[in-house]
């Protein structure tokens, strides 16, 4: 799927905003995968305020969540997890800018901290878009292996910890009972989905950028084995976490896991990735949390630059009136973002991201995806799509690739057939509306004699 949207982008070379002209009925789907990317962005961005407030803390002598700072209600071996001091601090310092009791009214309810942050985040995406995201395209070399060297060096230096090695023999044994859970299989298909931006518009959009005839099929190869990697160290720093947590309380790794639950909403992470900084020597704990927390920003903001681009030119292409100013399109939506973002900068802010987070790759990311595939796919055609990748990239499509996306055109076929003995779908009216628009749709590369089609039918 991930070669799919690479090889789609790249060949029309139009962008998430202006690829599915080639069917008009389907043009819908980059307005949704826009409308995605912004509500990812709204609640995502304030998670980078956290981290960045998480960083802010390593310049600290101590770091402020390493021990309990005259809180009767702070216990540093609280079984539930509830009362440690990381998990005050996330709770009466991240979220909130004071303990509950201290709350005085409206001033004291609304982090302001945390609103400086998400409004300095906001200027610096409307600054990078502006200048144009394809002076960043040699970014990604730089900072890609920093990432990994990072979390490479954080998750050494967590196994130099006892109980480290538990956690991580724990992650990689399974659970085969679990395997029989269709949720387990759900959330795994969700978590792939969002790692890698299907179905969201910025992987079109980005491969739009590269040239006509780019490696594709090995870009996508590298990017998802990279992207595996990057959630195997991630794993491994969490897991260990739990090792050393269960070690210390001698008690299961999966009763350990059970107790943050009911605790964190959605932010169990935050506060296990802190509970290791703390218990690291000072100094180092202080080190391994800014560099830490920097590649977590890092990586961010840089993501979510790459959503908002999809946004924005949607936006820009679709409204006449944007082609004014793509600046003032630029403003206009950073502003709107900033203004529901500020929602969030409040004492249950992060009950609001859980359960944002909880329901984005629900339904409706998965209706997006499928229609993709509907499209192009069962509409364009999938030999004709294999002939423009066999142009573009000058290799023969293997079998394997065919007879899949074959498989999923034939399953279309079976179901549309079906709705339309029911008379509630005439597939006739489908294709006589794409024969209405012959001249649109052949500029995608549907003309019938193989070797005409160019990268300059676009234009």
């Amino acid at each position: 799927m991930f070669f799919f949207e690479v090889a789609l982008g790249q060949f029309s070379n139009l962008g998430s905003f202006r690829v599915f002209s080639i069917c008009p009925l389907f043009e819908g789907i980059s307005a949704s995968m826009a409308v995605y990317c912004a509500v990812v962005g709204i609640f995502y961005n304030f998670i980078n305020v956290y981290n960045m407030v998480y960083l802010f803390a390593s310049l600290n002598k101590m770091l402020p969540y390493s021990i309990c700072k005259n809180n009767t209600e702070c216990n540093e071996k609280d079984p539930n997890q509830s009362k440690t001091p990381e998990a005050i601090y996330f709770r009466d310092h991240i979220v909130r800018n004071a303990p509950e009791e201290k709350y005085s009214g409206f001033i004291d309810y609304v982090n302001w901290r945390n609103i400086g942050l998400l409004l300095y985040l906001w200027i610096t995406f409307t600054v990078a878009i502006f200048k144009g995201v394809e002076k960043m395209k040699r970014l990604p070399f730089v900072y890609v292996p920093i990432c990994y060297t990072v979390f490479l060096l954080v998750l050494l230096v967590t196994l130099c910890l006892k109980g480290a090695a538990d956690g991580i023999a724990f992650m990689f044994i399974p659970d085969w009972e679990t395997f029989k859970n269709l949720k387990t299989w759900i959330f795994a298909l969700e978590q792939t989905m969002l790692t890698l931006g299907l179905g969201l518009g910025p992987v079109i959009t980005l491969a739009s950028y590269c040239d006509f005839a780019s490696p594709a099929h090995k870009d996508s190869l590298l990017i998802s084995l990279s992207a595996i990697v990057g959630s195997l160290l991630i794993g491994g720093i969490l897991f260990s976490v739990m090792g050393i947590l269960a070690a210390e309380r001698k008690v299961p790794i999966n009763k350990v896991i059970g107790q943050f639950k009911p605790n964190y909403s959605g932010f169990v992470v935050q506060v296990i990735y802190s509970q290791l900084f703390s218990r690291l020597p000072n100094g180092v704990g202080q080190l391994m949390n800014f560099l830490f927390y920097a590649t977590f920003v890092m990586s961010g903001w840089l993501s979510l630059v790459m959503y908002f681009e999809t946004t924005i030119f949607t936006i820009f292409i679709q409204l006449p009136m944007s082609r004014i100013s793509k600046m003032k399109v630029n403003i206009a939506v950073f502003v709107v973002c900033f203004i529901l973002g500020m929602f969030l900068a409040n004492k249950v802010g992060d009950e609001i991201i859980w359960n944002m987070e909880m329901h984005l790759a629900d339904f409706g990311l998965f209706l997006i995806i499928i229609l993709e595939f509907v499209a192009v796919i069962y509409l364009y055609g999938v030999f004709k799509f294999c002939d423009n990748i066999e142009l573009m990239l000058e290799v023969h499509t293997h079998a394997y690739y065919k007879d899949f996306v074959l498989l999923q055109n034939q399953l279309w076929f079976s179901v549309s057939d079906a709705v339309k003995d029911k008379n509630c779908y005439n597939r006739n009216w489908c294709c006589g509306h794409f024969t209405h628009h012959r001249d649109s749709y052949k500029k995608f590369g549907a003309i019938q004699e193989k070797g005409e089609i160019t990268k300059n039918t676009f234009t």
